[in-house]
């Protein structure tokens, strides 16, 4: 995605002079979206421009949107429905997340990779088959909001890294 295509969606989502993150995945518990908001407050603390783009549909809508509230975070925080073209989104996406509890495959993963796109997961299932830790994306123990953060924080604020690790996945 070339740096003005995604200023563009950037912008028209309402994003400009933001990082984005996102997750696409259906909301679940065990999809790990409730780590990634309570791992957003320490984000928004290092970098307030932070925000997050979660694309899904699911049972755990309202318990999201109530933890997002409680966090007070929801002027950094936006819910999408699904849609079938993820590329929409992950055009926007400065890092993408899946903090899965348990994970088969994880075609979103695939995808994020596939569109040049650094990606944050569990190390879970079938995730560190397709992620080398610090080679073409970063792996953290599931479960631990501290360390999603902090690997979220990395890729954000160092775009050599970044950069690199979403060439050797592409």
């Amino acid at each position: 995605v070339s740096s003005e295509t995604k200023a563009l969606k950037k912008k028209e989502h309402g994003f400009q002079d933001c990082l984005v993150i996102g997750i696409i995945a259906r909301l679940s518990p065990v999809k790990g979206h409730g780590l990634l908001i309570h791992a957003m407050e320490e984000i928004r603390s290092r970098l307030p421009q932070a925000r997050l783009m979660i694309v899904g549909t699911g049972k755990d809508e309202h318990a999201l949107s109530a933890l997002v509230r409680k966090f007070q975070l929801t002027d950094a925080v936006r819910f999408y429905p699904s849609v079938n073209r993820t590329m929409e989104f992950l055009q926007v996406f400065d890092c993408f997340v899946l903090p899965s509890q348990q994970e088969g495959l994880g075609l979103s993963v695939m995808e994020a990779q596939a569109a040049g796109v650094p990606v944050v997961a569990s190390r879970v299932g079938g995730l560190p088959s397709l992620i080398e830790d610090g080679v073409d994306g970063l792996l953290v123990e599931p479960n631990r909001a501290d360390l999603l953060a902090g690997a979220v924080i990395r890729i954000l604020q160092d775009r050599a890294l970044a950069d690199g690790l979403a060439a050797r996945a592409r």
